[in-house]
């Protein structure tokens, strides 16, 4: 599927034909396949801006981008931020390639949630008449199936993820002995070994070792350093051409007594049943259902709360999620982040999440650079990378 198909799909689907105009950087890096440098942290604003009728739409991005959008088939407008400033300039430029936009009349569909109550207010004042309606919850199911383009791209993600813990790892082996290496020294070389094998955007870094592994969000507030003995579990996220890869891995410093081992196992044969519950037309309440039941039947401390993994792809949060209410099936070409958090033996969460792409008999695993069946090791000498 072509990116120009998405927006057909959604915005010129039979007498349903209407304007659009859409802000989200993971809505817009999905419809046009032009991923942006730190699209949530930078002052620019983009928009995409188009006609359902004949399936034409207008990126506009601030002047400094305008090199990054080649690959577009579209037309592309800048503003300068000189002429008003982000915000004004931005929106100027929005109000006049609506104004050339012949399904533009009395009605917009727009990602609702993405703008500000002043732009609302800008166009509203503009347009008294306008009707306004909500395109997000169309969008949102729509990339919930992925083309391969975007499979490959998620693939690639989690295996630079991988990469980016394993580089972090080999810095810290030969040192776990000598208490010398901090947990903030350790978190920053998953960041920048990530970069190193690609990631475009790192980011949401955490790390939990020992006991304070029992708290899911742990800050490093002090000179803590790698302790042997220890669970330790990190969790990031990482994006690479626009596509996104949470990753939480827990691994071992030194040699693990028959408690951790058995806790890790634990985790990982209820991994194995849930993985074997995987692929498409299974409802997503009873897959969480029974794999709770079978937690409780084997007398495994699961942590469900919070639902047991989501889809990834723009965003690294997104449609479907896996929770026990959730009604919906599960969609060949689905891609989701999937991890079931247990405990150890001292109540510290262990998880070890992977990225599946749902097929009609199974599933196919894209995060597959390492096996991590059996706990992984933080011991031995010391590498470079």
């Amino acid at each position: 599927m072509k990116s120009k198909n998405k927006i057909e799909q959604i915005f010129s689907n039979g007498a349903n034909k209407r304007a659009f105009l859409i802000k989200s950087p993971a809505f817009i890096t999905y419809l046009t396949g032009v991923s942006f440098p730190y699209p949530y942290q930078s002052p620019f604003l983009i928009a995409l801006v188009g006609n359902g009728s004949d399936g034409q739409s207008t990126l506009i991005i601030p002047v400094e981008w305008d090199g990054i959008v080649n690959e577009w088939n579209g037309k592309v407008l800048t503003y300068s931020v000189n002429d008003g400033g982000p915000g004004g300039a931005y929106l100027k430029k929005v109000i006049e390639t609506l104004e050339s936009c012949s399904d533009f009349k009395q009605s917009l569909s727009l990602d609702y949630e993405s703008w500000t109550v002043r732009e609302i207010k800008a166009l509203q004042q503009k347009y008294p008449k306008l009707k306004i309606t909500n395109c997000s919850d169309e969008i949102n199911l729509a990339r919930m199936i992925k083309n391969e383009k975007e499979i490959e791209n998620l693939r690639q993600a989690a295996i630079i993820a991988d990469r980016g813990l394993i580089g972090a790892f080999n810095h810290v082996e030969g040192t776990v002995t000598t208490v010398c290496y901090t947990l903030s020294e350790f978190l920053e070389r998953v960041r920048v070994h990530a970069i190193e094998f690609g990631a475009n955007w790192v980011g949401d870094l955490n790390l939990s070792q020992g006991k304070d592994g029992s708290a899911w969000y742990t800050p490093i507030t002090d000179f803590s350093v790698v302790e042997e003995g220890n669970m330790i579990r990190i969790n990031y996220s990482l994006s690479v051409n626009g596509y996104w890869c949470v990753s939480n891995r827990t691994v071992f410093a030194g040699n693990p007594g028959k408690e951790d081992l058995a806790a890790y196992q634990a985790n990982q044969k209820l991994v194995k049943y849930a993985e074997s519950l995987l692929k498409a037309d299974v409802k997503i309440s009873t897959f969480c259902s029974k794999v709770q039941q079978q937690a409780e039947k084997e007398e495994i401390q699961l942590l469900a709360d919070f639902g047991m993994g989501h889809g990834v792809g723009t965003s690294e949060y997104e449609m479907p999620f896996l929770t026990i209410d959730n009604s919906e099936t599960l969609k060949e070409g689905m891609v989701i982040s999937m991890g079931l958090k247990t405990l150890g033996k001292m109540n510290e969460i262990i998880i070890s999440s992977d990225i599946y792409l749902i097929k009609s008999d199974g599933y196919e695993k894209l995060s597959d650079f390492v096996n991590w069946d059996d706990i992984y090791l933080i011991n031995g000498v010391r590498f470079t990378h």
